[in-house]
This record gives C-alpha cells, sequence and structure tokens, in this order.
C-alpha cells in the first residue's frame, strides 16, 4: 500500500464522499423528472387490491423511460412500472408489487 501525506489521503476521501453524495443527488433528480411523467397505472383488481391493503397507500404509476420498478418517496410513496409491466402474468405483477410494497 502507498504511504500517503495526511492531506492527500483526506483530499482523496473528500473526493470520494463528493463523487457518491453526486450520484445520489442525480438519481433523486432523475426519479422527480419521472415523476412528472407519470400517469396512473391500470392494474388488474388483485394486484390494486394488494396495493389499497398496504400500510402506506403508495400512488401505482406508469412511466415511460423507467426499465424496472421503483418505489421512490418515504412520506408519500409512489411506486413507478414501466410501461412494459402490463405485459407481464397476473402471477408475476403480484410478485413485482409485493417486493415493491416489502410484504
Amino acid at each position: 500500500m502507498i504511504d500517503l501525506p495526511w492531506y492527500l489521503r483526506n483530499l482523496l476521501r473528500l473526493a470520494g464522499i463528493f463523487f457518491r453524495f453526486s450520484r445520489l443527488v442525480i438519481g433523486a433528480l432523475t426519479l422527480r423528472r419521472a415523476l412528472k411523467r407519470a400517469r396512473p397505472a391500470v392494474l388488474p383488481s388483485s394486484v390494486s387490491q394488494l396495493t389499497a391493503n398496504s400500510r402506506r397507500h403508495p400512488r401505482v404509476c406508469s412511466v415511460d423511460g423507467v426499465r424496472s420498478p421503483a418505489t421512490y418517496g418515504l412520506l408519500r410513496p409512489v411506486i413507478l412500472l414501466p410501461l412494459g409491466f402490463s405485459d407481464l402474468t397476473e402471477t408475476q405483477q403480484l410478485a413485482v408489487m409485493c417486493h415493491e410494497l416489502r410484504r
């Protein structure tokens, strides 16, 4: 291992923290933009019933450009679904929703 002076080690740590924080901010901004384009998702009755029985009652939206389902928000959660979600079987949709609801 290379022995660096303390100020270089601290500078590298700060650079790493800045890099990780910037990725976090960019991800949050990308999700906020996706929320602006979101439309309410059309779900089968069993899937929508599962969402209605959830503790938090999240909004479920379909978004173009989202590649995989994602849950966003702590106080008012939103489940973002890709447009191809409706092509899945009902059993697959239930499995995805259970994962997103953390049941």
